[in-house]
């Protein structure tokens, strides 16, 4: 069995999130509402996002507890959410997730990297 790496999952987070991103790029609240396709293409991403925060969480909670400032819990539901609410989703809050918190966390990315990639010795 591979010993688990966050690292990995920190690489998947960040590409899922960036492709989140990219489906959206030139559309706009409405037009991402109407579109689909869009909207269930972003929410597989997200839900790739939320998934690599939960096996975060679940094998390595020392490394989340030094990054308080992530919102690990809150990826985890919106995971949960999309995989077994979808029904009830509501496409607004998917967006303004997008809008708002989807780049916050690009943006931290790099500096759990360089935590991850430290922790196993991989600088």
């Amino acid at each position: 069995m591979r010993a688990f790496s966050a690292l990995n999952h920190l690489l998947t987070m960040q590409e899922a999130g960036r492709q989140a991103l990219e489906y959206c790029i030139g559309i706009d609240h409405a037009q991402f509402l109407a579109d689909k396709k869009t909207h269930q293409a972003v929410l597989f991403n997200l839900m790739i996002v939320g998934e690599s925060s939960a096996r975060i969480l679940r094998n390595d909670p020392s490394f989340t507890s030094r990054f308080p400032e992530i919102p690990w819990r809150s990826m985890k539901g919106m995971r949960n959410r999309i995989a077994h609410a979808h029904a009830t989703l509501n496409l607004a809050t998917i967006w303004a997730t997008l809008d708002q918190s989807v780049p916050t966390l690009i943006e931290a990315l790099p500096t759990l990297l360089d935590a991850a990639k430290s922790e196993e010795g991989t600088v």
